[in-house]
């Protein structure tokens, strides 16, 4: 039935990703499937943890419609935003909990490296959670008590319920991380900063991808296309993989172009280090 429902799916994810409203009803409403389709799987399990279910279901509702929203955002081209459109989808049925979509980094080496470091600040809620677990209540629950006795402020409850869903539900630091635009002003050809039309990493790994949407009208010169190879060895010299994907097969097949990048990116981190509710899915 699951594998069925994945092909209707895919089958119509032009129509899903026709518009911006299109896109964020989907996301919505598959959303609410795969919450329900998770909490009934786990029923029973170690993972029917109340704290655990209300924050994974947090994290499905509110984070998918935020990641359709930043394609449509930020998308220069219909390429794109078929392209990386698709590959949330294929994220919502392959991997829920594996995906975040971040801002466009103004400077993607500097702020990749400092994503690492956050997840030390963030383990500074450590305690909250211990506690919240010790007196049998959810984490949740215990950071409102802990807001209304004004314990903590408003800002370290907002901090403390983000670390919770990065860091234990998403496995923050092992997720992938996607940010469309992203520049980077230290690697350069012909003196002009390299801008990305999709960075993908993962805090915890040696995961650096450039993906490149490439229209024929952009690309199709011989120009661009020594342009193209020169950024290629600029960002591979940077410590950067390149993938390229051209306009037509994007358009032809958005489905078979972004399965085969998830199917990539799913090979490439090792599913022992997402915890069990995230390799699970």
């Amino acid at each position: 039935m699951i594998k069925q429902r994945e092909a209707t799916i895919l089958a119509s994810v032009r129509d899903f990703l026709a518009t911006r409203d299109t896109a964020l009803d989907f996301a919505r409403q598959f959303g609410e499937l795969v919450v329900a389709e998770r909490e009934a799987r786990f029923a029973g399990t170690e993972l029917d943890d109340p704290s655990l279910k209300e924050v994974t279901a947090y994290a499905i509702r509110t984070l998918y419609p935020h990641a359709i929203e930043t394609v449509y955002n930020q998308a220069e081209s219909p390429i794109e935003s078929l392209f990386v459109g698709s590959l949330v989808i294929s994220f919502m049925l392959g991997d829920p909990l594996g995906l975040l979509v971040r801002p466009p980094f103004s400077d993607a080496p500097r702020q990749m490296n400092r994503a690492k470091s956050l997840l030390g600040s963030m383990l500074e809620a450590e305690g909250k959670l211990r506690e919240a677990r010790r007196l049998d209540i959810s984490f949740t629950d215990y950071l409102d008590y802990l807001e209304s006795e004004q314990l903590i402020s408003v800002n370290e409850h907002a901090f403390s319920q983000q670390w919770y869903l990065l860091a234990h539900v998403l496995g923050y630091y092992n997720a992938f991380h996607l940010s469309m635009q992203a520049r980077f002003p230290s690697v350069k050809v012909d003196g002009r900063a390299i801008r990305a039309d999709l960075l993908i990493y993962v805090p915890g790994s040696d995961l650096r991808l450039v993906v490149e949407c490439d229209g024929y009208e952009w690309h199709s010169s011989r120009k661009m296309f020594t342009t193209d190879r020169q950024r290629d060895r600029a960002l591979k010299s940077a410590g950067f993989e390149t993938f390229r994907f051209s306009g037509s097969e994007i358009r032809d097949n958005p489905v078979a172009a972004s399965k085969e990048l998830f199917d990539y990116l799913q090979s490439k981190v090792n599913p022992s280090v997402f915890g069990s509710h995230r390799a699970a899915s």
